[in-house]
């Protein structure tokens, strides 16, 4: 099930009192595009989207459709912390699980409810061709990202290295550093990523 999410982006944008034109210059789109992803004329790339939700302090999980959620008690142990922002969804079939479409054909699709909070949970796909930055801007975004590559090939370009991942190899990084990933393949490369957040029940986290 495919989210338009650009709706989302546009309540939160009004919400907070921004014209599109300020958003956009925050996010380093021209105010046009901005107005196409909001409509669903166009696909922004993951490294816009990753801007958006920074810059209107929205979670991942809240793009896929998810409501805001109170934050729960401080817990008492790190094992207390994964905690199901869905307890009455513990088992989520594949028929049912939401997708986002994003530039350059890259798909995100949700594969479990869990407190943003923590961690958002994934399954990518790059087509050949696909690219988390169709600018070749690098990204950088809070907390630590999981790669784990199921299918084809995957190039992580990272700071100033580059790997190439196939099936079987997994990726861990700080999301802080500057990255990019990018399928130079001749077919769909897919895989795990799972984006953890330990800094946001931190007391100086902003």
């Amino acid at each position: 099930m495919e989210v338009e999410f650009g709706k989302r982006i546009r309540e939160e944008r009004q919400r907070k009192g921004l014209s599109l034109r300020e958003l956009a210059g925050r996010v380093g789109v021209s105010a046009s595009m901005l107005s196409q992803v909001e409509t669903g004329r166009s696909r922004a790339s993951v490294t816009t989207l990753y801007a958006l939700v920074r810059e209107l302090d929205l979670s991942l999980d809240e793009l896929f459709g998810d409501q805001p959620v109170p934050d729960p008690p401080r817990p008492s142990s790190a094992r207390s912390r994964v905690v199901p922002v869905h307890r009455d969804r513990p088992v989520e079939h594949a028929g049912d699980r939401t997708k986002i479409q994003l530039g350059s054909g890259v798909v995100w699709e949700r594969l479990a409810h869990v407190d943003p909070d923590v961690a958002t949970l994934m399954e990518i796909t790059y087509p050949p061709g696909g690219t988390s930055a169709e600018s070749g801007k690098f990204q950088r975004h809070d907390g630590i990202d999981f790669a784990y590559v199921l299918a084809g090939r995957l190039t992580l370009h990272l700071g100033f290295d580059t790997y190439v991942l196939g099936p079987g190899d997994t990726a861990s990084f700080d999301a802080t550093e500057p990255h990019m990933l990018e399928n130079t393949g001749t077919e769909d490369a897919r895989a795990l990523m799972f984006v953890f957040n330990p800094d946001r029940h931190r007391p100086d986290h902003h």
